[in-house]
């Protein structure tokens, strides 16, 4: 069997929508969005490789077998449309009994699609065999357009309709994109009437990609499917500039094609010199598509995006610093407010008992312990808001911890969460004090945020060997889902409306900057629990 040029761009199109499914998938493969995604991104795949397989065949037989085959994956097509969807809204356990009829109907006609009553035989057009229908394709064609004609009635519904105000903004950017995105896939319907006895080329493979190239947009500027990405020079941008060159190379083909066919030769040379003519003519072509993608897909070049990247992280980790800064001098404010109320209070009885030398030196050594306890909650402070170049010195973790937690007291207390200590006697280790208050300071934030109920908080050090100590803080909080623990210490990721998604991110930097480790463990509504280990040298 030779691959007809009428199969390549079916096959182009079904390895693009193929590899985004299976990138979805690959992100978070316990979220049913993204294997709902998959399942449907696969049903599209057979249909185009099955129809590319179809047009290449040199017989009836096998084109008829391969036909029959690729209706598995079209006859799924609405169904897994639909569930996917009403789950991206987020109202599938609603709609129940609807995705159910949908699968029912699907393997209904999966069923039929085996007989004569669905496909009795195959018909030869200019580009390949196409499928010849019987009467049970005309019920099939009505629930086909019924069920995908639902999944777009309630995209618009949530986007745009009246339900739109019970949903996120930043998720109802993401319906309408979807919806575009339905809606141009639908115009491959447009494949449907060749079967009906018109020569129509089947092109729909044209606005399935189309279909992948919206969705894949939504995903990296919208966070489709909750996928954060990073753009830079990525496989999305990869993938992107090797699907125009395939295209490229496929248009410089057919067009040698009609060359032979009209001057009527058969030189390897001619052919080749033909092919390096037009690739020398269409290059300018295919920059300028390039060019385009850089502007308005990824709004500049790929190594504008870089430094962009590059300049929004730095801002973004300046930004989270200034709120552990903010954090910080909220607790000293308080921790300031005792020494101050003691030297107020010596102060105002001094022109008293100035003469008194029981007081004056009680005075002197009370006044000048709390100045000294003032200065050094304010030396933390500027210690720890200076730029985040690594300071080695010798560092006392237990110390370091029972500052951070004094300093959190009143958020403990707020929302009535108990801190219990079980230090050991561990080695001074050597690092950067105000780093390590950064990470200890952001590992329990995240604690106290997972309790506003009430919890307890322990925290635990010890000493794994004559080199390395070990920090372990764990709650009784609301805990990780499994699916958000892989990427938790990625740039970017939360679940907060409100959070930046770079706390756990400069944590795991800090502690890799010192040389150490962190692992997480979660159970969703028990309790996560942090270990920090650091090198003692």
């Amino acid at each position: 069997m030779s691959i007809s040029p009428y199969s390549i761009p079916m096959f182009i199109t079904g390895l693009a929508i193929a590899g985004l499914g299976i990138f979805v998938y690959a992100r978070s493969s316990t979220v049913l969005t993204n294997k709902l995604f998959f399942f449907l991104s696969s049903s599209i795949f057979i249909w185009l490789i099955g129809f590319g397989i179809v047009y290449s065949c040199n017989n009836i037989k096998d084109a008829l077998f391969w036909g029959r085959f690729t209706y598995i994956g079209i006859i799924f097509i609405p169904s897994t449309t639909l569930h996917f969807t009403l789950t991206l809204i987020g109202i599938n356990k609603e709609k129940k009994a609807l995705i159910l009829s949908s699968y029912i109907f699907s393997i209904f006609f999966i069923l039929l699609s085996r007989t004569n009553l669905f496909i009795n035989g195959m018909d030869i057009f200019f580009w390949g065999y196409y499928p010849r229908i019987s009467f049970a394709y005309y019920p099939f064609i009505a629930l086909f357009f019924l069920f995908y004609a639902l999944s777009l009635y309630y995209l618009y519904l949530y986007a745009w309709g009246r339900k739109k105000h019970i949903i996120t903004p930043s998720k109802c950017i993401q319906l309408k994109y979807c919806f575009w995105a339905f809606v141009i896939a639908l115009l491959a319907s447009l494949d449907f009437v060749a079967k009906f006895g018109p020569a129509i080329y089947p092109a729909g493979y044209f606005f399935m990609l189309c279909f992948v190239s919206i969705l894949a947009y939504a995903i990296i500027k919208h966070h489709l499917l909750e996928i954060d990405i990073v753009i830079k020079k990525t496989l999305v941008y990869s993938t992107l500039i090797s699907i125009i060159t395939i295209l490229y190379f496929f248009l410089v083909f057919i067009i040698e094609k009609v060359f032979r066919s009209f001057l009527d030769y058969n030189s390897t040379l001619q052919t080749i010199s033909i092919i390096a003519f037009f690739s020398i003519i269409f290059i300018p072509l295919k920059n300028q598509i390039q060019r385009i993608i850089d502007k308005y897909f990824f709004r500049g070049s790929i190594d504008q995006i870089d430094e962009e990247n590059v300049r929004l992280r730095e801002e973004l980790q300046k930004t989270e610093k200034l709120k552990a800064v903010a954090t910080l001098a909220a607790g000293m404010a308080h921790e300031i407010k005792n020494p101050l109320t003691s030297i107020k209070t010596f102060t105002e009885y001094l022109p008293k008992k100035h003469n008194d030398p029981v007081f004056v030196e009680k005075f002197n050594a009370v006044v000048g312990n709390e100045v000294d306890r003032i200065n050094n909650i304010v030396k933390q402070l500027l210690e720890f808001s200076r730029p985040s170049e690594l300071k080695l010195k010798k560092t006392d973790i237990n110390g370091l911890l029972d500052e951070t937690l004094s300093l959190l007291n009143n958020d403990l207390l707020k929302y009535n969460i108990k801190a219990k200590k079980d230090y050991s006697d561990i080695d001074i280790v050597n690092a950067d004090p105000s780093q390590i208050r950064q990470v200890f300071l952001n590992l329990l934030l995240n604690a106290i945020d997972s309790m506003k109920t009430g919890g307890t908080i322990h925290v635990a050090t010890g000493q794994k060997d004559a080199n390395e100590v070990f920090v372990s803080i764990s709650d009784t909080g609301h805990g990780i889902p499994r699916e958000d623990i892989g990427r938790i210490f990625d740039p970017f990721f939360t679940r907060k409306d409100e959070g930046t998604g770079l706390g756990l991110s400069v944590v795991h930097g800090i502690i890799k900057k010192h040389r150490g480790t962190i692992a997480v463990k979660s159970v969703p509504e028990k309790g996560t629990s942090f270990v920090v280990s650091l090198p003692i040298h």
